[in-house]
C-alpha cells in the first residue's frame, strides 16, 4: 500500500458509500462489517448475527435483507462452512471478478 492510499476496507467501503443505489440498511451493516475488517486488519472478516444485530438494531427480517443485497451485488462474498463452524465473509467489490486484496 502507498502512502496517503486509504486502508482496503476503507476503500470498500468508500466505494459502496459512492453507489447511490445501495439502501441504507444495507450500508449500516457494511460500516459494521468495515469496522470489524479494520479491527481484524484483513478483508476476510467474521462478524456474528448477534453482533450485527447488536450494532444496526436491524431485526432478522431487515439483516438478511441486508446481507442478501450485499452479496447478491457483489460487495460480500460469504465462505462455504460446514455446521458449527463460523461464517466468514470477503469484502469484495464489484465487478472484480475476485476479492479485494489485501
Amino acid at each position: 500500500m502507498t502512502r496517503g492510499s486509504p486502508e482496503p476496507h476503507r476503500a470498500w467501503l468508500h466505494a459502496l458509500e459512492d453507489d447511490a443505489g445501495v439502501p441504507y440498511y444495507a450500508l449500516q451493516v457494511a460500516r459494521v462489517i468495515a469496522d470489524f475488517a479494520a479491527s481484524a486488519q484483513s478483508l476476510r472478516v467474521h462478524v456474528s448475527w448477534k453482533m450485527l444485530q447488536r450494532c444496526t438494531h436491524q431485526l432478522n427480517d431487515r439483516l438478511s435483507q441486508s446481507l442478501a443485497y450485499l452479496s447478491d451485488h457483489g460487495w460480500l462474498h460469504d465462505e462455504p462452512r460446514k455446521n458449527g463452524q463460523r461464517q466468514y465473509r470477503q469484502l469484495t467489490t464489484p465487478g472484480s471478478g475476485s476479492g479485494s486484496h489485501e
